[in-house]
């Protein structure tokens, strides 16, 4: 579970099974990750201040290191 500061909202990766690398972590990617064109675009999910969260990861997932997921605000557009 992870308690929300104002304005985060909690954003999805599409990775298609995929190992990916983003070169930045300051990139659009980082928060509407797509491998393809034409992938099905990440979501957003709307939250209160103060709220919590939670999530559940497909079992499928593997990774020999590390694997993080993010939180962060919206940009502006996420509603297009």
């Amino acid at each position: 579970m992870v308690k929300l500061s104002p304005g985060l909202l909690f954003l999805a990766s599409s990775f298609a099974g995929v190992e990916a690398h983003l070169p930045d972590v300051t990139c659009d990617q980082m928060t509407y990750y797509q491998l393809a064109p034409g992938n099905e675009r990440a979501k957003t999910y709307d939250a209160q201040a103060g709220s919590i969260v939670g999530f559940v990861v497909d079992a499928s997932i593997s990774h020999l290191g590390p694997l993080s997921f993010w939180l962060s605000k919206a940009p502006n557009a996420a509603a297009d």
